[in-house]
């Protein structure tokens, strides 16, 4: 039981530390400027933290990130690799991206192809129930909040 036990904990711990080692900061504005806001996973949603369509310019500090200029990864979608990107302009998503996600490549061998980009089966679903969870947990706060 305690082998087992430290197997699945091992196992959570490489799928948390490869999520770590994926990071991307977006800027209100080109030039690196304006309002910051940062992903380290995948975010189906911008609008769900304020900053849909605002983004202009990027870096990204480890990994590579698929933008989309839809929700849940639909639409115009380019891949940004480790950089700086100044201007989003240059892909035709200048204040236009709504969603996110790390891109893994083709040695990632557990998953399902979507897109460009090929996820764990495990993480993504663990993903998509912990992001719906959170998305209900939002609109209940912003329910409350109005009356």
């Amino acid at each position: 039981m305690k082998t087992a036990f430290t197997a699945v904990l091992g196992l959570v711990s490489c799928l948390l530390l490869h999520d770590a080692a994926a990071q991307i900061v977006f800027y209100e504005h080109e030039g690196f400027r304006g309002r910051v806001f940062t992903a380290n996973g995948p975010i189906n949603n911008f609008d769900f933290y304020g900053f849909n369509d605002r983004a202009s310019s990027a870096v990204v500090e480890y990994g590579s990130w698929q933008v989309c200029d839809d929700a849940y990864y639909v639409g115009q979608c380019a891949t940004l690799r480790p950089g700086q990107y100044p201007s989003l302009g240059a892909f035709g998503l200048n204040s236009r991206i709504s969603s996110v996600r790390p891109v893994y490549g083709p040695d990632w061998k557990s998953g399902i192809h979507i897109g460009t980009a090929l996820h764990p089966v495990s993480w993504v679903l663990l993903r998509s129930w912990g992001n719906r969870l959170a998305s209900e947990a939002r609109a209940r706060w912003r329910l409350a909040g109005q009356t």
